[in-house]
C-alpha cells in the first residue's frame, strides 16, 4: 500500500491508569499480552503493507522514541489540544507519496482484516473520508454517530459536548479514519476549537458533509473486532479477548 500512509497519536497522559493524573508512563507503552499496546497497530500496518507511518508523541515523548527507535517517523505536540491539533503535528512529517492517509489512536488494536476492508471501501466509494463504527451497549466515553432519517452520517459528536438524547445513541467512533491526503490538508486548518479548547479531528466529518463531500463509513459486525485500552480494566478484558476466554 505505497499509497498509503499512517498517523498514530500516542500523545495522551493515560490518566485513566492513574486516577485522573498524568499516568507514569506513556499510555502506549502499557502492555497487552506481554507487548507494549502501540506495537499492535504497528505489527498491522506492517502487516498491509503501509510503509510509512508517523507517531505522534507528546506526553513522555522520549520514552516512546527511545522503545521504538528510529524506524518510524515522529510528529510532536508541543500542547494537548485534541485529536486535531495532534494529526496536524503528524501531517507535518508527511512525505508527498501517498494518496491517503489512515489515522489511528496508539491504544487500539485492530485486525488486518479490517483495516484492509475500511480502506477497500474508502477507495471503492471514492471517499474523501472514511471511520469506522460499531454497536455497543455502552457507548460511555465515546463519539457517537449522528445519523440523519435516511441514515446518512451527519456528525459525530464528542462525549465531552454531547447532548442528553446524543449521548442515548450507541453507534460509535471507534477512532480508526482513512483521509484523501490532500483533502486532509485542505480542511484540518478550517477546525475550530470546542468548548473545551480542543481541536477535535472528528469535526472534520460534519465540514466534509457540509460541502457535500464524500463520507463513508464501514461499521463492525462485531464489537471484538476492535479493543480500545484506556485503563487497567481495558488490558484485563483485551487479555481475555486474546486467550479466548
Amino acid at each position: 500500500m505505497k499509497n498509503t500512509a499512517a498517523i498514530i497519536l500516542a500523545g495522551g497522559e493515560g490518566t485513566r491508569f492513574n486516577d485522573g493524573k498524568p499516568s507514569k508512563k506513556p499510555k502506549v507503552l502499557y502492555e497487552v499480552s506481554g507487548k507494549p499496546l502501540i506495537s499492535y497497530s504497528l505489527k498491522v500496518l506492517e502487516g498491509i503493507g503501509v510503509e510509512e507511518v508517523i507517531i505522534v508523541v507528546g506526553y513522555k515523548g522520549e520514552e516512546i522514541r527511545s522503545a521504538l527507535g528510529n524506524k518510524y517517523k515522529y510528529g510532536i505536540q508541543k500542547r494537548p489540544f485534541g485529536t486535531g491539533d495532534a494529526t496536524l503535528s503528524g501531517l507535518e512529517k508527511l512525505s508527498k507519496e501517498s494518496q491517503n492517509v489512515m489515522v489511528l489512536y496508539g491504544g487500539d488494536i485492530y485486525s488486518e482484516e479490517i483495516l484492509k476492508s475500511t480502506l477497500d471501501t474508502h477507495q471503492k466509494e471514492n471517499a474523501k473520508l472514511t471511520f469506522v463504527t460499531v454497536m455497543i451497549d455502552n457507548p460511555t466515553g465515546f463519539g457517537r454517530i449522528v445519523r440523519n432519517e435516511s441514515g446518512a452520517v451527519k456528525s459525530i459528536v464528542e462525549e465531552k459536548v454531547t447532548t442528553k438524547d446524543q449521548k442515548k445513541i450507541k453507534e460509535i467512533n471507534d477512532g480508526c479514519y482513512i483521509f484523501e491526503r490532500e483533502w486532509l490538508i485542505k480542511n484540518i486548518n478550517l477546525l475550530s476549537a470546542s468548548k473545551i479548547k480542543e481541536y477535535f479531528l472528528t469535526d472534520l466529518v460534519e465540514i466534509a458533509v457540509n460541502n457535500k463531500d464524500k463520507v463513508s463509513t464501514f461499521t463492525l459486525s462485531d464489537p471484538k473486532d476492535w479493543v480500545g485500552v484506556d485503563s487497567f480494566e481495558d488490558i484485563e478484558k483485551a487479555e481475555k479477548m486474546f486467550k479466548g476466554d
